[in-house]
């Protein structure tokens, strides 16, 4: 087993240097670092997704997301997983269904469709999980995702945004200039244009389609300057006629 022990040159890191995903220990030298950093298949994104699930969904009560899906306290969520992240797999690979938003990248994994974000397939208030990554800034219409988002997710379900945020998050998104050529940033294994930088108003956008979000990040409790930011949406409960 490997010693993820801190040492005096070592930056703190989140989640007691066990992995969110199977509860594994990793080596802290190697967090900032790209790809799997444990033995499941977990990324330091992967880790800190399971972060935001585990807060989001479970109250942080569970540790990992094996331990959510062991534990009979908790039914088992409904996911729609959007990230094409296969470490994830255990939030109930049975009420899990994955699919690709992205397009134009390597060929999918078996099993997983492509995805219209404008027009997700899942049934109205059918979902408890929407996880998404590397979306909002390229997606073509923001508040149309965001509608679609709270439609399939029950109340009180939950969307995690995963992003590559603005360390000084802006008030206000700014759209990229239409008439330039837009620089394109990696997302689901292909490269997407950057349409817009996201600002705290995404949260206005949000509470219009009836989400409650706010940023989460899993690692400012040990290190005060952790920059890595995502956003969870909870579905507003909806409105009964009559």
């Amino acid at each position: 087993m490997t010693d993820a022990a801190p040492t005096a040159m070592t930056a703190p890191v989140p989640f007691d240097y066990a992995c969110t995903v199977c509860g594994e220990p990793f080596p802290a030298e190697r967090f900032a670092a790209p790809g799997a950093l444990c033995g499941c298949g977990a990324s330091r994104r992967t880790m800190e997704l399971a972060a935001a699930v585990l807060h989001a969904h479970a109250h942080g009560i569970p540790a990992t997301l094996l331990e959510l899906a062991e534990d009979a306290a908790f039914p088992p969520p409904r996911v729609l997983d959007l990230t094409l992240d296969a470490a994830l797999a255990v939030t109930t690979p049975d009420r899990r269904v994955c699919g690709d938003p992205f397009g134009g990248g390597a060929a999918p994994p078996d099993g997983v469709a492509p995805v219209d974000l404008a027009s997700l397939s899942a049934a109205d208030a059918s979902l408890d999980l929407v996880l998404l990554r590397d979306v909002l800034f390229w997606v073509p219409d923001v508040p149309v995702l965001l509608a679609e988002v709270a439609r399939v997710l029950a109340d009180g379900g939950h969307a995690i945004f995963q992003e590559t945020f603005a360390w000084q998050f802006p008030e206000a998104t700014v759209e990229a200039d239409p008439a330039a050529e837009p620089k394109r940033r990696p997302a689901g294994g292909t490269r997407k244009p950057e349409r817009r930088v996201i600002g705290a108003d995404v949260l206005d956008l949000m509470a219009a389609a009836g989400l409650d979000g706010f940023g989460y990040r899993p690692g400012l409790a040990v290190d005060p300057h952790y920059r890595d930011l995502l956003l969870v949406a909870r579905r507003r409960p909806r409105l009964r006629e009559g």
